[in-house]
């Protein structure tokens, strides 16, 4: 699962692209989330229990410093017509031969996919992509609602990208890899079957291999993505089909 690219402000959330398994965050993504936890405190501290920063504003031209995830975690309900994302940013796709495609419809982000197998593993994908990068170590990782159909040709995978992750000639004023197209966060397959039912996935902070090779930090993410992970025509085979669709919705840190 890589890429995550940025693009501009969403009053285009209509229409994007870019994102691929390699990562880069300009047109990428990473990121995603809910989070309740006591009283919001009028410093923006979250209550029993120990505290949570949230709800900050926008940060400065300080690179180092992230604007805070919302009290709520709400990363997008996809409701309004700057598809109802409270963390600015917006959505494009990416691909190897053929980018998903997607759609805003009735509160639900829509993505498709349609392409055969070649000699070689495609990844292809949809990105939620931050403007600024978005502090959100006070929650535990990122959930949605998804249903849909996906064929047995491709995999469904989900990830979270940060800073360090972030190719820094595609995303420059967020991303810290040097790799180029082979900088790629930690990603892992969704955990269930996507299914006509609507299922609410939680999926912590996510460790394992990336380029470069440190942890993902929550505290400087740049987007979160869904990728399609189509694997090779079998030695001999005829090529199938990666089919799907996905219905997404209130993407948020929990």
């Amino acid at each position: 699962m890589k890429d995550v690219k940025q693009a501009s402000l969403i009053a285009a959330l209509v229409v994007a692209g870019a994102f691929g398994c390699s990562s880069s965050n300009g047109s990428n993504g990473t990121g995603g989330s809910n989070g309740n936890g006591g009283s919001t405190g009028s410093g923006g501290h979250l209550g029993t229990g120990g505290t949570k920063a949230c709800g900050g504003p926008a940060p400065t031209a300080d690179a180092g410093v992230c604007q805070q995830a919302p009290c709520d975690g709400l990363i997008a309900d996809f409701s309004s017509a700057d598809a109802g994302i409270p963390i600015m940013g917006g959505l494009t796709s990416w691909s190897g031969i053929l980018k998903p495609t997607y759609t805003l419809d009735n509160g639900t982000l829509n993505v498709m996919e349609d392409v055969a197998q070649s000699s070689a593993p495609q990844y292809l994908g949809t990105t939620l992509y931050f403007n600024n990068c978005v502090d959100a170590s006070a929650f535990s990782g990122v959930q949605f609602t998804i249903s849909g159909s996906v064929s047995a040709a491709c995999q469904v995978i989900f990830g979270a990208n940060d800073v360090a992750h972030d190719d820094k000639v595609s995303d420059p004023l967020k991303g810290k890899c040097d790799a180029g197209s082979s900088c790629y966060a930690p990603n892992m397959p969704i955990p269930m079957a996507v299914t006509s039912t609507p299922q609410v996935m939680q999926i912590p902070w996510i460790t394992g291999s990336s380029v470069p090779d440190v942890a993902l930090d929550p505290a400087h993410l740049v987007g979160v993505q869904w990728q399609f992970t189509v694997g090779p025509t079998a030695d001999g085979g005829t090529p199938q089909n990666c089919t799907a669709e996905l219905h997404i919705d209130d993407v948020k840190f929990y």
